[in-house]
């Protein structure tokens, strides 16, 4: 039999903080979430040589929209009472903890 598999990344994740719970989900593909992480990088390498806080609120923006989409990306600042220092550290956790890892797999199965 023949197989073919995209090798598209899937995880659900549920931040919690106290009682109040969050479920996102992640379903991507490895090689346009690679580079949508490395965009949020550049964002932030910018945004910290200038010190600005818009700019910082701008890449967490842009590193939770690559991770979640969208919507959940609105979600999580929304969860997080808009403070986009909360949505950075989620993400950079979430991504150092387990994405990472989870990409590695991803693209080894591709080669």
């Amino acid at each position: 039999m023949f197989h073919i598999s995209l090798n598209r990344i899937r995880d659900h994740i549920e931040v919690r903080e106290g009682t109040d719970r969050l479920a996102l989900d992640v379903d991507s593909d490895p090689r346009i979430l690679i580079s949508k992480i490395r965009t949020a990088q550049e964002l932030l390498i910018s945004a910290n040589k200038n010190e600005s806080m818009e700019d910082r609120e701008q890449a967490a923006k842009s590193f939770s929209e690559a991770l979640f989409g969208k919507e959940q990306a609105e979600r999580l600042a929304a969860f997080d009472d808009g403070d986009y220092s909360c949505v950075m550290t989620i993400c950079g956790l979430y991504f150092e903890r387990r994405l990472r890892k989870k990409i590695i797999k991803a693209q080894k199965k591709t080669k």
